[in-house]
């Protein structure tokens, strides 16, 4: 075999090495899960929090804002 061919070999299973079974092997799947836990809570409690409660809405309803005091 080549030396070209050699080192391209060795890089091939470098990337499939560090695409497939070093994210498995340090436990990266478990890290994923907790993530995905944390932002599906934090997206709950924000659309929990974005709802507006019926008598905020008829506040909201009277006062009109425009620029970038909307935000």
């Amino acid at each position: 075999m080549d030396w070209d061919m050699t080192v391209m070999l060795f890089c091939a299973v470098g990337i499939v090495w560090m695409a497939v079974a070093m994210p498995y092997s340090r436990g990266w799947r478990y890290l994923n899960v907790r993530m995905e836990d944390s932002l599906s809570r934090s997206n709950a409690v924000l659309e929990a929090h974005s709802r507006p409660l019926e008598s905020e809405a008829a506040d909201e309803a009277a006062i009109t804002l425009t620029g970038p005091a909307t935000r």
